[in-house]
């Protein structure tokens, strides 16, 4: 992590505010979450201010619009920031509230908020229990300085700790959502990731695309033996996978919306962000499912690794579907 001084994090929170605020066509204030109404959906936009959060925010809203929800954008100082730089937490505020006004005008019932923590993925995520938010929304990374400190480092953290759903939204996803892509594998998770799926396709007017990748290693890994060279799921069994997975598409209801279904084997993470790619996804989600410590620790490095490299945006559903 880049070191910061006092001077350069005041500096640039500043700058973050000065630069969100003087672009934006609005009268400078503040409209504190905790004195707006939080009933309903909840969405809430972690911000450090940075333009890629600024696009995670739009991405947010979009989503919001669509499907009612109202957006909290909150931004964590860590307090080393507040202490030793100076960083005031009502110029923070402020910054979170440009955010909110430039980038998530569209969203309805918008609030913002800020607050001074000593760990910042821990602080984000107390802020999700305590507004009650159904779904947490984070830029893929940071850049430098103390907003790197207050977000684009704690992202990945944030990930292995939240609880409930989490969007890591892209820039190229602030366009149309068009086009869904679900990966789901064979446990409890596929089920609230194909209902959110669905969900959101029609609330968007998006097409939707399931995909589950079929690995070697998983199905045949008990009779492999060292030096066995390469291995292939096999035709047969290919074909059960996908009576499987199609199985469970058609249990979930879609009001008629069409579903397509595409099984594919090879490493889980590079095949479902190769096929994002392939189809020209706007948004992947990726369900997971909580079972034993093991298959938790698989599941959880699959979906991290695809939030990590996929193009475009990434819902990680966890045990109920997005509301």
């Amino acid at each position: 992590m880049t070191s910061v001084t006092p001077d350069r994090a005041a500096a640039e929170l500043a700058l973050c505010v000065q630069d969100e605020v003087g672009r934006a066509d609005i009268p400078r204030t503040v409209l504190p979450s905790e004195e707006a109404s939080m009933a309903g959906n909840v969405y809430v936009v972690a911000t450090d201010l940075s333009s890629d959060s600024g696009k995670a925010a739009e991405v947010a809203a979009r989503i919001a619009s669509a499907t009612g929800a109202k957006l909290d954008v909150f931004c964590a100082v860590h307090s080393a920031a507040a202490d030793d730089a100076g960083v005031a937490l009502e110029r923070a505020r402020a910054g979170a509230d440009a955010v909110a006004r430039r980038h998530a005008d569209g969203a309805p019932g918008t609030t913002v908020s800020a607050s001074v923590v000593d760990d910042v993925p821990g602080g984000i995520l107390d802020h999700v229990r305590e507004t009650g938010a159904s779904l947490l929304v984070v830029a893929p990374h940071g850049v430098t300085g103390w907003k790197k400190v207050l977000l684009g480092s704690v992202t990945e953290q944030v990930i292995r700790r939240a609880k409930g759903a989490v969007l890591v939204a892209r820039p190229g996803g602030t366009g149309e959502l068009k086009r869904i892509l679900v990966a789901i594998d064979r446990g409890a998770g596929a089920g609230p990731a194909l209902r959110t799926a669905v969900s959101l396709a029609r609330a968007l007017g998006a097409d939707v695309e399931v995909a589950h990748v079929a690995s070697p290693a998983r199905y045949l890994l008990p009779l492999v033996t060292p030096g066995a060279g390469t291995h292939h799921v096999g035709e047969r069994l290919l074909a059960k996978i996908t009576k499987d997975v199609e199985r469970r598409v058609a249990a979930v209801p879609t009001g008629g919306k069409p579903v397509a279904v595409r099984v594919l084997e090879g490493s889980p993470a590079a095949m479902v962000v190769e096929e994002a790619q392939r189809i020209g996804a706007d948004l992947v989600i990726v369900g997971t499912s909580e079972r034993s410590r093991a298959s938790r620790a698989v599941l959880g490095s699959v979906a991290r690794a695809v939030a990590s490299a996929s193009p475009t945006s990434v819902l990680l559903v966890r045990g109920t579907p997005l509301a």
